[in-house]
């Protein structure tokens, strides 16, 4: 089961609850419960939840999604070249994380230097970006679907020109 919420309805108060048709009708042999839904919704976010559900289809943003987030993550996988400060890069579709580290051989989180990033490309570049991980140390992509891949270019070349600039 997945639930997904506030960015769906991209301000409005839509959100889903995705799962297999058998553990669906699980929920329909349980005595008393008619409904899983909290809040019965308006219908202009009921239009809402429409629009975006259509648009995703129409538009196959799951694949879009997948071949954009690989892209970026062959494009960290280029800059892993040029800057040893980044120890490593995962993710799946747009939802990637880009691990900074002290030095590759040990795999050594750099917090501090994740949080220099962050902070030059958002300042500089207007990008933001977050961190995650123990350490703080793992840089966060994650745009929104409608992101191209000119967007991610833009990404990529303000991490480059940032660790360049922090001299990492």
């Amino acid at each position: 089961m997945v639930t997904v919420g506030k960015p769906m309805g991209n301000g409005h108060p839509v959100s889903a609850v995705i799962t297999t048709r058998e553990i669906a009708m699980k929920f329909a042999e349980v005595e008393g419960l008619e409904s899983l839904d909290q809040y019965c919704s308006d219908p202009v976010s009921l239009a809402v939840a429409e629009a975006v559900l259509t648009v995703l289809e129409e538009e196959d943003r799951q694949a879009h999604a997948k071949k954009l987030g690989d892209y970026v993550m062959d494009g960290v996988r280029q800059l892993m070249e040029k800057h040893p400060c980044i120890g490593d890069v995962r993710g799946f579709g747009l939802f990637i994380g880009v691990e900074i580290v002290k030095a590759r051989s040990t795999r050594e989180p750099d917090g501090e230097l994740a949080k220099e990033l962050i902070e030059g490309v958002m300042l500089n570049h207007q990008i933001l970006l977050m961190n995650d991980g123990m350490e703080h140390n793992v840089v966060k992509i994650k745009p929104p679907l409608c992101f191209t891949k000119e967007n991610a270019d833009s990404v990529l070349k303000a991490i480059d020109q940032t660790l360049q600039e922090l001299g990492h």
